[in-house]
């Protein structure tokens, strides 16, 4: 089951291979490929839980790999890809279009870049907390991109990715969880890694951890959504604020390539999200009292 309640994973691959094989045959996999993956869409049918294995025709040294990363847990879509020849990116505001962007947006980069899906070594995606649809998205996508390519998977949490982008070495992240809360989390810079200060969470802006060294940088749209409760709470503690920052595949690939090059991938039917709460939205009682 997906950490938070939802789906089981299983279920989101197999949603995610109805778009997935289309997009794969409109641009042209050879047909090994296409029987591999064909092969493994039974198999999810079936229920198997071992993904099927084939031995490939193709014996010729393969080229560099490239590793792929998508953010689909807000109203921005980014893609980050990773090359021999360099990074290249995409990103664009889609509100609540992701599943009809996102795929077009990874050919053109894919084009961009020179690269065959062949050559994907791997696929990052954020795992959450943020928009529940878009990260069953960007989960869905890179699960049906990992079986099809038996390549592995790495979740990044989009809390970790936004303090990726901080300029200092406290890191203190809130993102608008709507419903009047906070997605929450604290990290603290060592080395090329960030140490968990306060564990995620999502609370009301009132009631966040305070920290009781100074020097924190707020990141994330909640130091936008909730700017006065936030800085009452956190008072001198908190140096400064950078409000429009949001989770970028950028950042999500920089914290998963490490883990790629570890061994730490993991199989596509493992991948899990992080949604924090199952609730959605606030029923009108709920609303009226906030």
């Amino acid at each position: 089951m997906l950490a938070g309640g939802g789906e089981p994973t299983q279920i989101q691959a197999r949603r995610a291979y109805r778009s997935i094989w289309v997009w794969l045959w409109m641009v042209g996999l050879d047909g090994d490929a296409q029987s591999h993956i064909r092969m493994r869409r039974h198999a999810l049918a079936r229920g198997a839980a071992t993904p099927v294995k084939i031995r490939a025709h193709d014996q010729s040294p393969r080229p560099m790999p490239s590793y792929l990363a998508l953010e689909t847990s807000t109203e921005h879509l980014s893609l980050a890809l990773h090359t021999p020849e360099g990074l290249f990116l995409h990103a664009e505001h889609v509100g609540q279009k992701h599943a009809e962007l996102t795929l077009p947006a990874l050919e053109q980069l894919l084009v961009q870049a020179g690269v065959t899906r062949a050559e994907l070594a791997g696929v990052a995606f954020a795992m959450g907390p943020g928009s529940f649809t878009g990260l069953r998205i960007g989960c869905g996508i890179a699960q049906g991109l990992a079986f099809g390519l038996d390549i592995p998977v790495v979740g990044v949490s989009t809390l970790e990715a936004l303090a990726q982008q901080c300029p200092s070495d406290l890191a203190y992240i809130c993102i608008d969880a709507r419903m009047n809360q906070v997605y929450t989390a604290a990290y603290q810079r060592e080395g090329e890694q960030w140490r968990e200060i306060f564990a995620a969470d999502v609370l009301n802006p009132d009631a966040i951890p305070v920290p009781e060294q100074s020097g924190w940088m707020g990141l994330g749209s909640g130091f936008a959504a909730y700017a006065d409760t936030l800085r009452q709470r956190l008072g001198a503690q908190l140096t400064d604020t950078m409000s429009d920052a949001y989770p970028h595949a950028r950042n999500i690939l920089a914290l998963a390539l490490p883990r790629f090059e570890a061994g730490q991938g993991m199989p596509a039917d493992q991948a899990t999200l992080l949604y924090l709460r199952d609730k959605v939205a606030l029923k009108t009682h709920e609303r009226v009292a906030k």
